[in-house]
């Protein structure tokens, strides 16, 4: 018996990759001005900022309306062929604060 499977995952494919990935959405939440220059940069392009809630905007009026916005961008890239879909594992490095990098694998 396996207990670790292939997963099949949607990897976005021609698009700027400088704007596609953002940092976690718990982050900034005291530095609105980050999110705001964040939306400037990104623009039109396909970004994950467009599909996640972060946190600075949890208490604000529109939550309905950011959310709607969020499955409708969802359901665009689906329909638009933004990913080709890989069955493989994904390895991460990132660099921390200190310098230090953190590796992981995405199963």
């Amino acid at each position: 018996m396996s207990y670790i499977k292939v997963p099949k995952i949607l990897l976005p494919q021609n698009i700027d990759m400088s704007k596609w990935a953002i940092i976690a959405c718990d982050q900034f939440t005291a530095r609105p001005k980050y999110w705001t220059e964040l939306e400037k940069y990104i623009g039109d392009s396909p970004s994950t900022y467009k599909v996640v809630f972060p946190e600075i905007y949890l208490n604000k009026v529109d939550q309905e309306e950011r959310i709607s916005s969020i499955n409708k961008e969802m359901k665009r890239y689906i329909d638009a062929g933004l990913f080709q879909e890989i069955n493989n594992f994904v390895l991460v490095e990132r660099e921390v604060e200190n310098g230090k990098k953190r590796i992981g694998l995405m199963i």
